[in-house]
């Protein structure tokens, strides 16, 4: 039974992730982020019919935001328009005036590279090519005011397809597959375990770590010279990152034993502890202040990278715990439980440094997590109980990105 739950889990989430990369991938190809060229008024105003300064293809039911850019404080208002290009039909027009005005401009003059004042978001009810154009006349042959002619403007268009119920779903689906063959591990067999015959062969545990950390390594410099780039990059480098340590765990254990798959009471109190983790680490990276945007906040910006880090984010901590608190932590402990603990948190740390790169103190809340869960490991002796924790914690932080 334990193997027939553990395999119809594994073959629904590969399933499951197969289906959500499909969406990630049309996601992505929809997004767009167009930035129109840099223009004077003057020569915007050249650009007939209308004084056009960027456009897009869109589709139906994109949620679109169109912004005007400019490089200098504006001296008069200015009318901006959306168009659909197919029929010359004017969706939208608001004019940058008042109050509105005064506050780009101040912008502007704290900003030497200028700033960008948003048009109220859009739902497009039909596809095609929009563009955003600017006026300040009823006639469009009429030339920009002399104090105007030399501003730059630029246009600036967002669209961006919602996550939809079904594929919030599917990440909700992933996480209980996931959740079913992590229990599997727990029921009882008639084995009772490898014949000695069977059995790997015992081999230092410096080497186990070695190969180990050497296999994880190696797959996630490999992944920065993936042919993809945005969510699809991020969604395949993550499934090579959850192979390269179900790999490592597969080949590298010598036993359950050693992976720690057992178990223990602790598992009711699991998910209370993951969740406790997570407010404690939105606490800690409040108190950090970031050098940059890290990478992985960049990809979340976006509704297929936020889709893509979702599904990853449910499946994820079941590998990460046989691979760090499993299989690392069980050979290090052969030499002592404090280098274990304590090589195990450097390891689950390091490995999660990349993407959270100039965001210090989400940093510092991954390797809050690192000590719990290894700590949790030590004090239960199971990892199951520490991947239960650690799945209560992503739920939590998919929870909250997909709501």
């Amino acid at each position: 039974m334990r193997t027939f739950f553990t395999i119809a889990g594994c073959v629904g989430v590969i399933l499951t992730l197969s289906f959500v990369a499909i969406r990630v991938t049309s996601h992505q190809d929809g997004e767009r982020d167009v930035f129109g060229e840099p223009q004077t008024a003057a020569q915007v105003a050249l650009i007939r019919p209308r004084h056009e300064l960027v456009a897009a293809r869109l589709a139906a039911g994109d949620s679109t935001s169109f912004e005007l850019c400019i490089g200098a404080p504006l001296v008069s208002p200015l009318t901006v328009e959306v168009w659909h290009r197919g029929d010359a039909a004017r969706v939208t027009t608001e004019v940058i005036e008042g109050d509105r005005l005064a506050s780009l401009n101040g912008l502007v003059n704290a900003q030497p590279e200028g700033a960008c004042e948003a048009l109220a978001p859009l739902e497009l009810r039909m596809p095609g090519e929009y563009a955003l154009a600017v006026t300040w006349a009823d006639d469009p042959e009429t030339p920009p005011p002399e104090a105007l002619a030399d501003v730059p403007l630029r246009g600036h268009v967002i669209g961006l397809r919602a996550i939809s119920s079904l594929e919030k779903g599917s990440v909700v689906l992933a996480l209980v597959l996931t959740l079913l063959a992590l229990m599997a591990q727990l029921l009882k067999t008639t084995a009772s375990g490898l014949p000695q015959e069977l059995r790997k062969a015992k081999r230092s545990p410096w080497v186990t770590v070695a190969l180990a950390l050497g296999s994880l390594l190696g797959v996630m410099i490999a992944t920065a010279f993936l042919p993809m780039r945005g969510a699809v990059a991020g969604l395949t480098s993550g499934a090579l990152l959850a192979g390269a340590q179900i790999v490592a765990v597969l080949f590298l254990s010598e036993s359950r034993e050693q992976l720690a798959l057992k178990r223990s009471r602790w598992i009711y109190v699991a998910p209370v502890i993951g969740v406790t983790v997570f407010v404690a680490g939105r606490l800690v990276a409040s108190l950090i202040p970031a050098t940059g945007v890290a990478p992985i906040t960049t990809l979340v910006s976006w509704p297929s990278g936020m889709l893509a880090v979702a599904a990853i984010a449910v499946v994820v901590p079941v590998v990460e715990e046989l691979f760090f608190r499993g299989l690392l932590y069980g050979a290090l402990s052969e030499k002592s439980e404090a280098l274990a603990i304590g090589g195990t948190i450097v390891a689950f740390s390091a490995a999660h440094l990349p993407q959270q790169w100039g965001a210090w103190g989400a940093c510092a809340a991954v390797m809050l997590t690192g000590v719990v869960l290894t700590l949790l490991r030590r004090v239960t002796g199971s990892t199951v109980v520490c991947a239960v924790a650690h799945l209560a914690h992503n739920a939590v932080i998919t929870w909250f990105a997909l709501r």
